[in-house]
C-alpha cells in the first residue's frame, strides 16, 4: 500500500496583497454539486486565488499555477468555472483556452458531463446554450452568462476578452496573444474585476509568459528554496504565484523531489507510475531524464533556468558615496512599441569604475529630444550614443534638427556593447550611487539572444518585458569606451605604457 503523500503546499509561493475574504468553501460546494470533490491542495490553491480586497476587487489579478503532470490541475480550473458561470454573477463572460484544440474540447466535454449531472445547474442553461462547434465550444446561460473554449493554435488572440481568461498549457503561451487582450483587460478593470489564469506544467527555455511571471519572484535559481517558501514581495501586490516543483539539484528519483511536485501523490499518481515513467523516459532517445524532470518533477530544461544578471549581484554594486568624473556619456533608447523611452548615462570615476544611472524616462517620444538637449548643455558628455537597429534610431533626425549630435552604432557594436557590460558587471567595475526601481526591474528580466557561442545581445523578444534602461546604460558604457581606452594607456595597461612600472614581488 502506499503512503506516501504528496507536499499540500507549493515550493515557492508568491501572495499578493491580503484580502479580506475568500471564495474557496463556495467554490468547493459547487463542485460538489456536480460531483467534483476536492483535495486538500486544490483547495488550498482556491483560497489563495479566489482573495478579494475590501473594494470588492480580486486580490490577485494574476493568477499562476504549476504543477506536474496528471495531479488534478483541471479540476481546479472547472471547479473555478463553475462557480464563476453559475454563482459569481459578477463574472458574465469566462474564457478558457489550451495550446490545443483537443485539450480544449476535453476540458469542454468534461464540463458539460459535470453540469449534466445536476439538474438544478441545467435548468439554467439557455435553450441551445451548449455549442459545438469547428470554432470552438461554448455553454450559455438564460441570464447571458457564458464560457467560452478556445485554442491558441495559429497565435490569433481573437476571442480572448472576458471577466475570467484562464490560459491553459501556459507554457506555450506567446507574448504576441498576451499584449493583444490586454486593452480589453484594462478597459474591464473599470467597471468589472478581472482576473487571469495561467495554468501549466513547468515552462519551457521559450516559455516568455510563464518563465517571465516566474522570474519577477524568482531571479536567480541559485535561491531558490528547498521546502515550502511564502514570497510576498511589495512590488508585485497582484501576483500570486504558486508552484509545486522539486528543488533543480534534487535527483531524479529522490522521495522528496516527488512528494514536492506531486501534490496528489498516494491519491491519484503512485511511486510506481513514477518509476516507470521514469524507466521509460530513459530509454527513450527523444525524451530523456530532462523531460522527465520537466513534466514529472517540474523542473526547467537547464537553457531556462538562469537570468541574465543576477539581481542580488546586481544590487551589491550600489555605492552611495561613489564619487564621479566630469566624462560622461549619454544614451538614448525607445521601447519597440515605442511606447516609452529612457536616457541613461555612464561616468568615469576617479577609482576606475563606471558609475551608470538612468538619468530620465518616460512615457511616448515626445519628450527625449527637450530632455536630451538640457542634459547635453548641463552635463557637456562626451558621447550621446543610441543604436542604428533599435527604436531610437527614428529620433535620429530630429536630434540633428535640434542641434543634437549623436553617434550611432551598428548592431555589430551593440553585440560587443553588450558584451563589455556584461564584463564590466562581473568584474564589479560597475556602480550605482541610488537604487532605481526602473533599471532593477529591466535587470531582473533580462535574457540574452546569442549570436553564435558566444556573442549575444539582451533579448527584447518579449513586448511585455521593458529591458529599454537596461539597453540605454549598456549604450552609455559604450559610449565611454575611447576614453577609458585612453586611461588604460596611461596606466600600461593594453597600450604603450608612458610610466613604466615595475611588479614588486615579496619585499
Amino acid at each position: 500500500m502506499n503512503t506516501v503523500k504528496g507536499c499540500q503546499r507549493p515550493r515557492i509561493e508568491h501572495r499578493p496583497a491580503p484580502g479580506i475574504k475568500n471564495h474557496a468553501n463556495e467554490v468547493a460546494v459547487a463542485a460538489q454539486l456536480c460531483g467534483l470533490l476536492l483535495d486538500e491542495w486544490q483547495e488550498y490553491a482556491l483560497q489563495l486565488a479566489t482573495q478579494r480586497r475590501s473594494d470588492g476587487q480580486w486580490s490577485a489579478y494574476e493568477v499562476g499555477l504549476e504543477v506536474a503532470r496528471q495531479n488534478g490541475k483541471s479540476a481546479i480550473i472547472e471547479a473555478r468555472i463553475i462557480w464563476g458561470l453559475f454563482f459569481n454573477k459578477a463574472e458574465k463572460t469566462i474564457v478558457y483556452s489550451a495550446h490545443e484544440f483537443k485539450t480544449a474540447v476535453e476540458i469542454f466535454n468534461r464540463l458539460v458531463g459535470l453540469i449534466s449531472s445536476n439538474p438544478r445547474l441545467m435548468r439554467l442553461i439557455a435553450p441551445n446554450g451548449i455549442k459545438q462547434g469547428n470554432n470552438g465550444r461554448g455553454i450559455k446561460l438564460k441570464d447571458g452568462s457564458e464560457v467560452k473554449f478556445l485554442a491558441r493554435s495559429g497565435g490569433s488572440a481573437r476571442g480572448f476578452s472576458g471577466d475570467l481568461i484562464i490560459f491553459d498549457e501556459a507554457y506555450a503561451l506567446k507574448s504576441e496573444q498576451l499584449a493583444a487582450m490586454r486593452p480589453t483587460m484594462a478597459a474591464r478593470s473599470i467597471t468589472g474585476q478581472p482576473q487571469l489564469w495561467f495554468a501549466s506544467s513547468a515552462g519551457m527555455p521559450d516559455s516568455d509568459v510563464l518563465n517571465g511571471m516566474r522570474g519577477r519572484i524568482i531571479d536567480d535559481p541559485q535561491q531558490e528554496p528547498r521546502e515550502h517558501t511564502v514570497y510576498q514581495h511589495e512590488h508585485e501586490p497582484k501576483l500570486l504565484w504558486m508552484e509545486w516543483s522539486a528543488h533543480h539539484e534534487m535527483d531524479s528519483a529522490d522521495l522528496e523531489a516527488r512528494r514536492l511536485a506531486n501534490p496528489s501523490l498516494g491519491v491519484r499518481i503512485s511511486l510506481e507510475f513514477l518509476d516507470d515513467e521514469l524507466r521509460g523516459f530513459l530509454g527513450d532517445p527523444e525524451k530523456g531524464e530532462e523531460a522527465y524532470r520537466r513534466e514529472y518533477l517540474g523542473i526547467r530544461p537547464v537553457a531556462a533556468k538562469a537570468a541574465a544578471l543576477s539581481l542580488a549581484h546586481f544590487k551589491s554594486l550600489h555605492d552611495p558615496n561613489a564619487e564621479m568624473s566630469d566624462v560622461v556619456a549619454l544614451a538614448v533608447d525607445v521601447t519597440p512599441s515605442r511606447d516609452y523611452a529612457v536616457i541613461s548615462a555612464a561616468a568615469l570615476c576617479p577609482d576606475g569604475r563606471i558609475l551608470i544611472e538612468v538619468v530620465d524616462h518616460n512615457v511616448g517620444t515626445d519628450w527625449v529630444t527637450d530632455a536630451l538637449k538640457q542634459l547635453k548643455a548641463n552635463l557637456n558628455p562626451v558621447r550621446i550614443i543610441i543604436n542604428a537597429g533599435d527604436g531610437a534610431a527614428a529620433l535620429a533626425p530630429e536630434f540633428k534638427r535640434a542641434g543634437i549630435r549623436v553617434t550611432e552604432i551598428s548592431m555589430k557594436q551593440y553585440v560587443q556593447a553588450c558584451g563589455q557590460f556584461l564584463d564590466d558587471y562581473k568584474a564589479r567595475r560597475l556602480v550605482t550611487r541610488v537604487e532605481q526601481e526602473v533599471l532593477l526591474d529591466a535587470v531582473k528580466i533580462a535574457t540574452m539572444r546569442f549570436f553564435g557561442d558566444t556573442l549575444f545581445r539582451w533579448n527584447r523578444k518579449n513586448p511585455l518585458e521593458n529591458i529599454a534602461p537596461l539597453v540605454a546604460v549598456t549604450l552609455a558604457v559604450r559610449g565611454l569606451e575611447y576614453k577609458r581606452n585612453r586611461q588604460a594607456r596611461e596606466e600600461g595597461i593594453g597600450g604603450v605604457k608612458k610610466k613604466p612600472r615595475r611588479l614588486a614581488i615579496g619585499h
